[in-house]
């Protein structure tokens, strides 16, 4: 008997410069990048061309929505193209500088559409700077329930949505500071290609889905805990249908929770390192990191061998 090729589509929500791209084509059958900045969806269709040309990625330079179609009104920050949104920027901030934006008039699709057109998804990745819960509210109502899904959580709405709202049980949690340094030159098993492949995360990209994010799948409860002791910001939620969360003893949460203190202080080391002035004070406490990140990876090394036990 013939088994039919199940087709993994995955939708690049908010594309941005089109840095996962490379990524999810190594993952799915078809990439689907939706973009509201048209000047970035030209460079991602010259540098793409190929892939654009045999249909595995196809390019959607919309605003997408959660109801609204016609024209919209997009924020184009001009130096830092990751600032650009729907919604308008604080006049009010004192970092705030007329010159650096640009008002354009774009396409506006609904997420619901978008999907219609181009088929069930694989995964979903959600980032669009504010809009990240809208379009998790489109996709509960219409209901469109991926087997894997992410969005950018700068509230705690978005795990509510996830949770509550989706019902989804599995969670993983991704900083999106260390992606570039904590997933670099991985292997990766490429479903297109049958075989692992060497592959490293850029800066600014959402980093890796699925299983191919570190760790075991999470309960409710446990991501919450993770959660309060990180806090949220430029950190993805992860969600899944395909595995069930694992039921830990105390040794294995105990090292869960110590991999996240560890990237917690790569991710303090980068920013230091991204400032020209640092305080004494400062570089005190980062002395004081780099002394406890060496005893966290002897402990955590303990705890590998303790959860292989259990």
């Amino acid at each position: 008997m013939i088994q039919e090729h199940i087709v993994r589509t995955i939708y690049d929500i908010g594309s941005n410069n089109g840095s996962d791209i490379p990524y999810y084509i190594l993952k799915a059958d078809k990439v689907v990048a939706v973009e509201a900045n048209p000047d970035l969806c030209e460079y991602i269709s010259n540098k793409y061309s190929r892939e654009v040309q045999s249909g595995v990625l196809v390019v959607e330079n919309c605003a997408v929505t959660d109801g609204h179609s016609g024209s919209i009104d997009f924020y184009i920050h001009k130096t830092n193209h990751v600032l650009s949104s729907l919604i308008a920027p604080n006049t009010h901030a004192p970092s705030y500088n007329q010159d650096e934006w640009e008002l354009r008039k774009v396409t506006a699709t609904p997420i619901v559409d978008i999907i219609k057109k181009h088929g069930q998804p694989y995964y979903i990745k959600v980032d669009i700077e504010g809009h990240d819960e809208a379009i998790l509210n489109s996709l509960v109502k219409a209901g469109i329930k991926p087997p894997f899904i992410s969005a950018e959580s700068h509230t705690i709405g978005v795990f509510a949505l996830l949770s509550e709202q989706f019902n989804y049980n599995s969670f993983k949690l991704l900083d999106g500071f260390t992606v570039n340094k904590v997933y670099s030159k991985r292997k990766i098993f490429s479903h297109i290609h049958g075989t692992n492949i060497e592959y490293s995360f850029p800066f600014h990209s959402a980093g890796p889905f699925g299983n191919d994010i570190d760790g075991p799948w999470l309960n409710k409860s446990t991501l919450l805990k993770l959660i309060a002791l990180q806090e949220l910001g430029w950190k993805d939620i992860h969600a899944t249908t395909i595995t069930e969360p694992k039921t830990f003893r105390s040794e294995a949460m105990l090292g869960t929770i110590l991999n996240y203190i560890a990237t917690n202080i790569i991710s303090l080391e980068a920013q230091a390192r991204s400032n020209s002035k640092i305080s004494p004070a400062r570089l005190c406490w980062l002395i004081w990191l780099y002394l406890s990140k060496y005893y966290v990876d002897k402990v955590f090394k303990k705890i590998r061998v303790l959860a292989g036990q259990s």
